[in-house]
């Protein structure tokens, strides 16, 4: 058996290329696992390894929550990233829609005199709509004299119609009249 000071004594790691040191320092280890008392004290010696394991489950449990935390933490950089992409791209569309938007306006507004200016063609179908617009203005004034002329003619009419009654009622009277 080892004496526990010799297993203090040895520092770790001290001259480990040596094989004889290797060979011994792996002894130290089995020799101190056999007996409490010894493995008690070499574990003392190297940090408390006899805790060892349940400091081991302990920092694998932490690690693990570590983990599943940072692995939230990315899904929720990437979901941020995503709205934060869809808004971009809303942002693009509409700022495309209003700079459309306002050009349309400005050409409304204050037609451009450069080669965006009516073509002949166009110019031809402008004064051929024009044309339409005055004859439909004069048919429609034609049309209102007409109904004027004959709503008179219909007044005229009933006026006519109504002395004739009063000419075939006196007319009656007087032959009436005479024939007595």
């Amino acid at each position: 058996m080892i004496a526990p000071t010799q297993q203090l004594d040895t520092p770790i790691g001290s001259d480990m290329n040596a094989p004889e040191t290797e060979s011994a320092q792996a002894k130290l280890e089995i020799d101190a696992s056999k007996t409490p008392v010894t493995a008690s004290l070499y574990i003392c010696g190297r940090n408390a390894l006899i805790q060892a394991p349940l400091r081991i489950t302990e920092m694998a449990v932490e690690i693990a929550i570590e983990r599943s935390r940072a692995t939230e933490a990315l899904k929720a950089r990437d979901a941020t990233v995503q709205r934060l992409v869809e808004a971009h791209e809303s942002v693009q569309q509409k700022s495309a829609s209003i700079e459309l938007l306002q050009r349309s306006l400005k050409s409304r507004v204050n037609p451009p005199l450069t080669s965006d200016s009516p073509t002949p063609i166009d110019r031809l179908e402008a004064t051929k709509t024009k044309e339409e617009i005055v004859r439909l203005k004069r048919t429609i004034v034609e049309l209102r004299v007409e109904i004027r002329t004959l709503r008179e003619n219909a007044a005229n009419s009933v006026e006519m119609s109504q002395a004739l009654s009063e000419f075939g009622s006196e007319s009656k009277s007087l032959s009436d009249l005479s024939s007595e």
